[in-house]
């Protein structure tokens, strides 16, 4: 009976009373069996593997689309206020525009002024990971009397970046107009 369970204990890992001697001398030498066989565990691919999730993980995305005419002669943006949003992403979206010289304001739709050329709607995704992290926003810029988009940005990480959501914010401003960004 105990050679049955002797027999299944081997290979696990846990520690077995062998009558054999190994060693030291003693028949009742405790002993540790470790099998690693017909798995075909390499350490290299692992350490690859881990390198290439920690340099790719940490990627930012900014993709955008602009059709051909695009942006060209708008000057004045309004930004429309996100009812969701507690972390004034439309103050921040304003104030990349206007220091791009654009005419930029904020509030609810109904508010928009006449004059308006492009309105602003933006969809954010917030994480919580020791502080909230910005890692999805999409503006989009439309023109008033239609639903039909002129440019789309967005920016999207999986690991959050060390920069302000207002300066995340410039960077996918800036490449919403068409500016040269790093």
């Amino acid at each position: 009976m105990s050679s049955i369970i002797l027999r299944q204990l081997r290979g696990t890992g846990l520690p077995t009373r062998d009558r054999t001697t190994h060693g030291s001398g003693d028949p009742c030498h405790l002993r540790t069996e470790t099998r690693i066989s017909g798995c075909g565990f390499q350490p290299q691919g692992l350490l690859i593997l881990l390198l290439s999730f920690l340099l790719l993980g940490g990627c930012a995305s900014f993709h955008t689309e602009t059709p051909a005419d695009g942006l060209a002669g708008v000057q004045r943006f309004f930004v429309v206020r996100n009812l969701s949003d507690n972390r004034a992403l439309d103050h921040h979206i304003a104030a990349a525009l206007q220091a791009r010289g654009f005419v930029a304001e904020t509030g609810p739709l109904t508010m928009m002024p006449g004059d308006t050329q492009a309105i602003v709607t933006f969809q954010d995704h917030w994480n919580w990971d020791f502080g909230e992290h910005l890692y999805y926003l999409k503006i989009t810029v439309r023109k008033p009397e239609s639903s039909e988009p002129l440019a789309t940005a967005t920016y999207s990480v999986r690991i959050p970046r060390k920069e302000t959501t207002a300066e995340t914010v410039a960077h996918l401003v800036a490449r919403l107009v068409g500016e040269k960004t790093k």
